[in-house]
């Protein structure tokens, strides 16, 4: 099955011109995220970290109830998920899956990560967060160590049903 995905950034400017590509679109999927990783160029300092942090769940929560209004089914991605604080990444998946994500998408963005513990994140996930059994879960890995396969298959056996 061929599906073309339109992707954008937790962004108001990328989400506004959304509902033309769907329209367009034989597909009604709608991928959207962003860096959550402390290394993310939006960081913040440590003291501003609860404030921003709960700046952003009310941001993501908000850019996925209007991803949702155009298509049923919405993928949220939390890029660099593999380098981020694990308490953060369970807060903001369970809060996007209640705003209305149907698929979860972890990424390795930068390659890093080992199988054993992308592997054992998913696990984490599926202990930590709320209505994760409920979406489909997906992972993005990229190979920059050589690892994106090795790091697929430890997703596959830790319940992802997706793999990019």
């Amino acid at each position: 099955v061929l599906m073309i995905l339109n992707v954008a950034q937790c962004i108001m400017a990328d989400l506004h011109v959304r509902p033309i590509l769907i329209k367009s679109m034989a597909s009604n999927h709608a991928n959207t995220g962003i860096s959550l990783n402390e290394k993310s160029p939006f960081s913040v300092s440590e003291k501003q970290v609860p404030a921003a942090l709960t700046m952003m769940v009310d941001s993501m929560t908000s850019m996925v109830e209007r991803a949702k209004k155009y298509c049923s089914d919405v993928e949220f991605s939390p890029m660099d998920a593999t380098r981020t604080n694990s308490e953060y990444l369970f807060e903001m998946m369970e809060a996007v899956i209640r705003a209305g994500a149907t698929t979860i998408n972890i990424a390795d963005t930068v390659g890093y990560a080992i199988p054993s513990d992308f592997g054992n994140l998913l696990r984490r996930l599926q202990e930590n967060v709320t209505g994760i059994e409920n979406v489909t879960l997906s992972v993005h890995c990229h190979n920059d160590l050589g690892l994106a396969v090795g790091n697929s298959l430890a997703a596959l056996l830790n319940a992802a049903r997706q793999v990019e």
